[in-house]
């Protein structure tokens, strides 16, 4: 079997598409700010005391455990011979992180949120600008999308791509990774730093980046396919193919 490589150039589109129609829910429509913000407040009064015993252990979600478990995961590829396809994935994951800490201030912040959002490229470069940041008057950026949750699917994404996917699915391990996303990001509600909504984009992000850089995989088969006959040995095996050749050896055939 040969393994070609395969765009995800589709579902990049449809992530970005889904994507953008959450940004647009959560941060400007009345229901979608109402939904994030009940959700959250219900999440996180039903657990009390769980934003203490999760703070220590999201903290270590950064860009040092992506890098981390980056090198990690390439020492894996090299075993399977999937270097290639994890560097990629590697760099995906920097692209994500990247864009979700750009998108905090690029994206309007809620009604209400202390945000000081860019009201254009020259804001970077203004002092007037900064000096609101530095005196706590207002914060750099949003919650959208949360930086935990993609760092969290990214790491996961660096693992699935070293293994390969025959290998995740005979394993069964794309439950377990999923899952354990999903964990990380709803952990980011119930401990009350983020909204339901930040958590699905951050996921968003991780996943985006990553059907952009990193191709799928389809098997093709090399030389005659097994499910067509060799023709010579179907004229061979015939009743008229046998007749004929003990003709040749003049032999009756019986």
């Amino acid at each position: 079997m040969n393994v070609r490589d395969v765009s995800r150039l589709p579902q990049a589109v449809g992530v970005a598409l889904l994507f953008a129609l959450l940004s647009v829910v959560a941060l400007n429509t009345r229901w979608g700010l109402a939904l994030d913000a009940w959700v959250m407040g219900a999440v996180s009064q039903s657990h009390e005391g769980f934003a203490n015993r999760v703070d220590d252990w999201l903290q270590l979600l950064s860009v040092p455990l992506v890098l981390l478990v980056g090198g990690g995961a390439l020492v894996l590829a090299w075993r399977h011979r999937r270097v290639v396809p994890t560097l990629r994935s590697v760099v995906a994951a920097g692209v994500a992180v990247a864009t979700s800490e750009v998108l905090k201030v690029v994206l309007p912040g809620r009604p209400g949120d202390p945000v000081a959002p860019l009201s254009g490229p020259l804001d970077l470069v203004n002092p007037a600008w900064w000096e609101r940041v530095r005196s706590g008057q207002v914060i750099l950026g949003g919650s959208f999308p949360g930086g935990h949750a993609t760092v969290a699917t990214a790491v996961l994404l660096i693992l699935a791509t070293a293994l390969g996917a025959a290998r995740m699915h005979r394993l069964r391990l794309w439950p377990a990774l999923a899952a354990t996303a999903v964990g990380v990001a709803a952990a980011t509600v119930m401990a009350g730093w983020h909204r339901p909504s930040d958590a699905l984009g951050g996921i968003l992000v991780a996943l985006l980046w990553w059907y952009v850089f990193v191709p799928g995989e389809t098997a093709t088969s090399r030389g005659r396919s097994p499910v067509e006959p060799d023709s010579r040995a179907v004229v061979a095996a015939s009743p008229l193919a046998h007749e004929r050749s003990c003709e040749d050896r003049g032999v009756h055939a019986e």
